[in-house]
């Protein structure tokens, strides 16, 4: 669960794009970029970064806010929104939209773009 939580939290960081940004993957299905800004990792696997954006964590490895966007989560620790971009999901669980921005998913079930 906390990688879906991770997943969804650096997608929402970009959801205001009005166009669709793709997502892609390595070989080993860890995200490596978002449209035009590069993912990048500390030493164990933990993203760090999204372009020129911070992610920042609580103790418990919760990302809590990427750049000056706060992460919002209900009492499950299911993000809910980041800045002012309401998290929609489906009734399995899985983030339909951010704000607006719909997101699309690929036969594996991982996000690969958002916005229209």
């Amino acid at each position: 669960m906390k990688i879906k939580i991770l997943l969804l939290a650096i997608i929402f960081a970009f959801a205001g794009s009005v166009y669709a940004d793709t997502i892609r993957y390595d070989f080993n299905g860890n995200m490596t970029s978002i449209g035009d800004k590069t993912i990048r990792r500390d030493f164990n696997g933990n993203i760090t970064s999204i372009g020129d954006q911070t992610v920042r964590r609580d103790f418990n490895g919760n990302i809590t806010s990427i750049g000056d966007q706060t992460v919002k989560r209900d009492f499950n620790g299911r993000p809910t929104a980041i800045g002012d971009q309401q998290i929609r999901y489906d009734f399995n669980g899985r983030a339909t939209s951010i704000g607006d921005q719909p997101i699309r998913y690929d036969f594996n079930g991982r996000p690969t773009s958002i916005g229209y």
